[in-house]
This record gives structure tokens, sequence and C-alpha cells, in this order.
């Protein structure tokens, strides 16, 4: 507990010679913050939770509990500690010049996407929250975080928050009078999910929090391409029109409150814009949304970046000084660069690789190579054509998981078209499908 090399620490008052080690004298503090030797100690101590660096856990875990078992005070409930955020592969340092600074960053993502700070704050927070297991290292990338954007908070969120209202707005008329309950058949997966997303919370686990919580944005964005409410509108189903478009609205009220730790700007505009109130998870109810009815809105919550806006701000995020980016263009000529056929982190974070479970199979006819797939990805069901037909026989591969790109652009092969592509390994006549060693949910990730 003391040194007698260094002499700038707190001197022992019985010793002289000897200063206290900077760990010992550092950690009381957590004592003197939380009010030892006063009532107030009594209320704020044992911490719920310690949250700390990885490279000092030794601290945290031996010398600190030892210290207040000395005193018989009670230890922290639980001590986390957490990764490292690295920069496209290196460990993050200012004599690198890769260090990401949070506030220029932000500041660039509102001027690029014309969004406010707050929720620009909220995209970085998403991106940080959702993109790695929290405790383990994680690679940073800025063509990773706009992917992010685009994909799961334009396309899927802001996409179903915007078709939500804009159909309250166009078929109000047609539901007028109608009792507005959602799904019944539904109710269940939420609930169930719910639970799951604060027990993933609880343990820190916000990764696959936001993950369980993209199921249920799918879901609902998938039953609106499924239940077709304009062809329920023009046959004059009113009650299975007004059902739909309350299941939509209360599917949204979860997730607005779901997100909410992660994205609490984004949170309260997703229940301004439904006109549904923030709730304890606790009060989250499967119930209907009352008089109170949302009005079409023309603000996008999520406006899609565009290729050219993505390589503006790529071009920021790359040119450095030392110890922080700046918003300088890069200025490398591109014709001096040698093609060498290598890619970056950058370009493989572009490829989303998910798992998916072979639902049915069929021969494409007038060919022999083509097979036609229904495969399943998280909530999510997909076409996919391959030509593997030469290898596999299509009906035995229902019930089996593989690997997809999921972020491929469509593709229109003997007029069917394909929603992604499988993986699959060849070496001269032989071909074998890429799969996992074991069962994996429907969508999961492949880092």
């Amino acid at each position: 507990m003391s040194r007698s090399t260094v002499k700038w620490g707190v001197p022992v008052p019985f010793d002289t010679d000897q200063t206290v080690y900077v760990w010992f004298d550092a950690l009381i503090n957590y004592a003197t913050v939380a009010g030892y030797g006063t009532e107030r100690f009594a209320t704020d101590w044992p911490a719920d939770l310690h949250l700390i660096g990885k490279d000092i856990t030794r601290f945290h875990g031996i010398i600190w509990p030892a210290m207040l078992m000395a005193l018989n005070l009670p230890l922290p409930r639980r001590i986390f500690a957490h990764g490292f955020w690295n920069f496209e592969g290196e460990k993050m340092s200012k004599s690198l010049g890769n260090v990401v600074d949070p506030a220029a960053l932000i500041e660039n993502l509102s001027s690029l996407i014309g969004i406010d700070e707050p929720m620009a704050v909220d995209v970085l927070r998403y991106y940080l929250c959702r993109e790695g297991t929290y405790g383990l290292d994680v690679d940073f990338s800025s063509q990773r975080l706009l992917l992010r954007f685009n994909t799961d908070l334009a396309n899927d969120l802001g996409n179903l928050l915007n078709r939500t209202l804009n159909m309250f707005a166009k078929f109000r008329p047609q539901i007028e009078g109608q009792p507005l309950e959602p799904k019944a058949a539904l109710s269940e997966l939420f609930s169930t999910t719910l639970a799951a997303v604060s027990a993933d919370y609880d343990n820190l686990q916000f990764s696959a929090g936001l993950e369980k919580t993209w199921t249920l944005v799918n879901m609902l964005n998938k039953m609106i391409e499924d239940d077709k409410p304009w062809a329920l509108a023009k046959s004059g189903d009113a009650a299975g029109l007004a059902t739909h478009l309350a299941t939509l609205l209360t599917g949204l009220w979860y997730v607005a409150n779901l997100v909410e730790p992660c994205m609490p700007t984004v949170s309260d505009r997703l229940l301004e814009a439904i006109r549904r109130p923030q709730v304890a998870w606790s009060d989250l109810a499967w119930r209907g949304p009352g008089s109170e009815l949302p009005e079409a809105s023309s603000t996008v919550l999520f406006p899609r970046i565009q290729p050219d806006q993505l390589e503006e701000f790529l071009a920021a995020q790359t040119a450095r000084k030392t110890g922080t980016m700046t918003i300088a263009a890069a200025t490398a000529s591109p014709a001096a660069v040698v093609d060498s056929g290598l890619i970056t982190i950058d370009d493989v974070a572009k490829v989303q690789l998910r798992i998916a479970t072979i639902l049915e199979g069929e021969r494409v006819p007038e060919t022999d190579k083509l097979v036609k797939l229904r495969v399943k990805v998280g909530a999510e069901e997909r076409t996919i054509v391959a030509g593997i037909g030469k290898h596999y026989d299509p009906a035995v591969l229902v019930g089996k998981q593989i690997v997809i790109v999921a972020n491929l652009q469509p593709r229109k092969l003997k007029g069917i078209a394909s929603q992604g592509m499988l993986l699959a390994a060849s070496a001269g006549d032989e071909m074998a499908l890429l799969t996992p060693m074991t069962i994996l949910p429907d969508g999961a990730e492949i880092h």
C-alpha cells in the first residue's frame, strides 16, 4: 500500500520515507464521494455497478475489495470491465493521430444529414451501443456508422414511422368508428421480447437488446407487406384496416420505449409523432392507442444519406491531424495510388453476413442450375435464387442453415427477384454451402 520510490504521493504518516500507493489512494475516492463517515453513506453505498476499463480490473477486482473487507464494508454489487474502441484495426492513440473526436463527429453528422445535434448524438450512441459486444474490444468505422444509419435507422425504423403516419392520415375516414385494437396474436411476441431486452440491458448487453428490438421493427415492416393495407382499404375491410393500423401504432409504442436507454431523443420524437406516452417498461401493455391518433408529418426523422454525401463525410473523417480528426479533405492524389487488390476493413464492414434458415426450395423451370429458395432471416422471409442446382436437391436443403449476404442489391434471375446471395465454396466439380457449426438464431450477424 506504499512506495519508497515515488516522492510526489501522499506521505505515510508513520513513515516519512514512504508515500501511499497511487491506486490505494485513488480508490478511497469512491467511499469519499459516497459520503463515508456520514449518514448518506448507508444510502449511497454499496454501488450497484462499478463500470471500469479492462486495463484496471486488477485494482478494482482485488485491491478495492480487500480494502472494503478490511473495514467490514459491503462490496460493490457488480464490477463490469469494458473493452476498448480501436480505429480501423489500430489502437487509438495521439501519436498515430487516429483519435475520434466525438464532438467533431457529431457536428459533421448533423451537417451532413441535416439533423439537429441531439439527434446526431443519438445516431452516434446507437452505433456505439449496437456495433459490438459490450465488454470486448470493438473497431470504429466511419463507413460502418453511416451504413448503420442508412439501414437500421433510415430504412427500417424511419421508414416504418413514415409509412404508419401516412397511412393513418390517408385511411382515417375509412376506420372512423372502428375499434382500434392491435392483433391479439402478437401480444406474446412483444411481451417476451420486452422481457428479453430488459434482461440484456441489465447485463449491459446493449447490442443484443437493440438487435431484439429491431426484430420487432422488421416484423412490423414485413406485416405491412403481408397485410397490404392498401388492398384492405380498396376492398372496404374497415375492421381489418383498423386492426392493422392499431398494431403498427402499438408496436411503435413498444419500440419507442425500448430504444430510450440508447437513444433518448429519438425515443421522445417517436412518441411525440405517434402521440403515445413514455412509460416504465413494466407499464407497457398490448392495447389500442385510444382516441388521440397521429397526424401525417412532412418531417423525415432519419433522412437517408446519399452516395455523394457518404464520400464527403468519409473524406472529412479520414483527413487527420495529430490527436484529432479534422474536416479537411484528403489531399492524396487518387492517380498516385497503385491498386494492390487488397481491401480495407471498411470494405469488409459494408458486407452484412447473416444466418438464414431455408424454409422451401424448388428448381427454377427451364434451367438445371438455378434453385429458388425461401429463407428466414430474423423475422423476415426472403427469396434467394442460387446457382447450386447441379450440386444440391432443393428439397433436401429445407431446414438447413446457411450464410447469406443480406445487403446485396436485389437482382432478377429468370424473372425472379433474388434478395440476397448465399455463400458456398467450390473446388473443381465439388461445391459446399457455408453453414454454421451449431444452430444459431435466424438473422444472427457474422462478424
